[in-house]
């Protein structure tokens, strides 16, 4: 990448506070929103970006500040003063704030209006997605995480591994119920809403929760079926139903209380994983991290084992719900593992980022996951048993 054809350049994301808010300012040139950004030109990144900004919005270098680092994209250019020959090109992007509101486009590049937005009018407004993602970068950085109140439960599943005598999983009894009973007072317990994404046993899985939490149909609990196509095929279906970061779940596995605390107060980024070298679930990507950051996924393993020094994703995250217009083509996936394992190796912009916990959690996907679920996971279930189940529709 960093060679005599690399193009460097250096722009920024200009805020300025609105009362409580904060608008971005972004350019628009032959029909598509911009942000501010050009060639570094024998100077520093962070000159060139002042400059830059001042040269294309008019906003004085004395007027702006910068308060943060966005970090570099990457992607192949194909630009007039090039003639249009494929260049390779690195932006270094800074966090600006103003207090400067008149914007004046450089007409001469071509820039023939600009305005002042707030951060989602502006994240849907922009036209690339290196831009989108500097700007999600930017919210995170600008705007306090709001409490998780909603989650999101992939309970689709075929079971083919577990035997078709056991079909469907979800509904075998562990200490005495359904092993989803456990699932959604766990969930109900912390989550003002949950969606439950259907599959094979559309029928079977609606017709129990119906019988067990009958006042929270349509009220805290939702369904959607996603037929067969894929757990990721199915999550895509709610993209226009949640505006907010979301929990989502596989609904074959059960966790503590203390797990999901962890994660949801820890998601600054646009997937959150949860990982644990305690756990032994054979069928999800093995993650590997080295000092805080992920640095390789591996496909599922042959042996029902976490590969030493691993860290194995059992299907618990949170989501940036923005993910979904980073990926357009999201909906094509089979798997949210697919989708997780394009964005590391695809778009590495798009921050992925993993919260270690050394706890043991439980998933069934084999007749010995149940055997192991009924035996070390007694603790657990015994006290989400005594859940009231009355005390869930008062949330």
């Amino acid at each position: 990448m960093k060679n005599q054809n690399t193009i460097k350049s250096a722009g920024g994301i200009v805020v300025r506070r609105n009362g409580k808010r904060f608008k971005v300012l972004l350019l628009y040139k032959n029909g598509e929103w911009l942000l501010p950004k050009g060639r570094i030109e024998r100077e520093s990144e962070k000159k060139a970006a002042f400059r830059e900004i001042y040269e294309e919005c008019g906003i004085p270098i004395k007027k702006m500040k910068i308060i943060g680092k966005l970090g570099k994209v990457h992607y192949v250019a194909r630009q007039p003063e090039d003639n249009y020959q494929p260049r390779n090109k690195i932006v270094s992007y800074f966090l600006f704030q103003t207090d400067f509101s008149k914007i004046i486009p450089l007409a001469k590049e071509g820039f023939t209006d600009a305005g002042w937005f707030d951060l989602e009018t502006a994240f849907k407004k922009l036209t690339y997605f290196e831009s989108k993602d500097i700007l999600l970068r930017a919210i995170n950085k600008l705007v306090k995480p709001r409490k998780i109140k909603t989650a999101v439960v992939a309970i689709g599943g075929e079971g083919v591994r577990v035997g078709k005598k056991y079909n469907p999983k979800l509904l075998l009894k562990i200490n005495g119920r359904p092993f989803f009973y456990f699932v959604l007072a766990l969930l109900l317990a912390q989550f003002e809403k949950v969606y439950l994404l259907t599959g094979f046993y559309h029928q079977q899985l609606t017709s129990f929760v119906k019988k067990t939490f009958p006042r929270l149909i349509n009220n805290r609990i939702y369904f959607i079926d996603g037929g067969i196509e894929g757990n990721a095929k199915a999550l895509y279906q709610v993209k226009n139903l949640i505006k907010e970061p979301f929990l989502y779940m596989d609904g074959n596995v059960i966790c503590s209380t203390e797990i999901l605390k962890k994660l949801i107060n820890f998601h600054h980024a646009a997937i959150t994983l949860l990982v644990s070298p305690t756990s032994l679930i054979n069928t999800h990507l093995h993650i590997k991290t080295k000092n805080g950051k992920i640095i390789d996924m591996i496909p599922v393993v042959s042996k029902h084992r976490c590969v030493k020094k691993l860290l194995c994703s059992l299907g618990i995250m949170v989501i940036d719900y923005r993910l979904f217009e980073l990926i357009p083509d999201f909906s094509k996936f089979n798997d949210l593992d697919l989708v997780i394992d394009f964005v590391f190796r695809n778009r590495p912009e798009i921050d992925i980022k993993p919260v270690i916990y050394k706890g043991a959690w439980y998933c069934i996907h084999t007749k010995s996951d149940i055997e192991s679920v009924n035996g070390k996971g007694r603790q657990l279930f015994c006290s989400l048993t005594k859940t009231p189940t009355a005390s869930l529709s008062r949330r």
